[in-house]
């Protein structure tokens, strides 16, 4: 004779199955919906998803985007915003240093660096404190214009001390045919082409959070995508013009 608990019908398969009620059928458990500051369940959880709209209890993206607005100063937002770009211009002046260091004269690959990978890594740059912010602190970026000032910064930042470095250690007097025409080219086109290309880039992820804040969505690449490529490619070119028809003017 077998003891209580042998009974086939004491396997788990076989025991009664607990069923929400009727209402919360298809609706995921109250303790997997985003609470407090995680952003990542706030930005990808269920309570954003239109079917589970007022049905799963947490806070959604516009009211977390509200409240930590509220805890954080205009000024404060501001200041964050221009650190951002201060920081990505200052990022940016990796990418110069290993342009420079594969750069290598009359290689395959120096020309594709110069042209390609070092054009996409510093636009990349200049502008991933933005990016930063955007996607994973999105409450302390609130003024579309100021978007744009910030890329502006990066760009003077990565050019000023480019500049710097070009002349004062990259290139001697003796390398250039005239020195004050090159000093001055690098200050003057040079610097012009950074903030260009800043911008274009700028204007994307301006483009993107204007579109995010009008659908109360997180924000997104996808929309920004366009005009970064513009001005990788266009930084590129400028690369290659450079490299093929002003570097031999400029040198003896």
């Amino acid at each position: 004779m077998s003891g209580k608990g042998d009974s086939v019908f004491d396997e788990p398969q076989f025991q009664p199955q607990r069923r929400l009620p009727p209402a919360q059928e298809g609706v995921p458990n109250a303790a997997e919906t985003p609470r407090g500051d995680d952003w990542d369940a706030i930005r990808d959880g269920a309570v954003n998803e239109p079917f589970f709209a007022g049905k799963v209890p947490g806070e959604t993206f516009p009211q977390w985007l509200a409240r930590k607005e509220a805890g954080v100063s205009a000024d404060r937002a501001a200041l964050a915003c221009l650190a951002a770009g201060l920081v990505g211009g200052c990022f940016a002046i990796v990418g110069a240093f290993l342009a420079h260091l594969f750069g290598v004269r009359g290689s395959g690959f120096g020309l594709f660096y110069l042209c390609a990978f070092g054009p996409a890594s510093e636009e990349l740059l200049k502008v991933s404190g933005l990016i930063f912010l955007l996607e994973k602190r999105p409450y302390l970026v609130r003024s579309g214009p100021l978007l744009l000032v910030a890329g502006l910064l990066a760009a003077l930042v990565f050019a000023s001390v480019e500049n710097v470095i070009y002349t004062r250690i990259y290139v001697v007097p003796d390398d250039v045919r005239n020195w004050s025409l090159f000093v001055g080219f690098r200050w003057i086109v040079c610097t012009l082409l950074h903030v260009s290309c800043s911008l274009i880039a700028a204007l994307g992820l301006l483009k993107a959070w204007r579109l995010a804040r009008s659908l109360a969505v997180p924000f997104s690449m996808e929309t920004a995508y366009p005009l970064l490529v513009s001005a990788i490619v266009f930084h590129g070119f400028y690369n290659f013009a450079a490299w093929r028809w002003l570097e031999p003017f400029l040198t003896p």
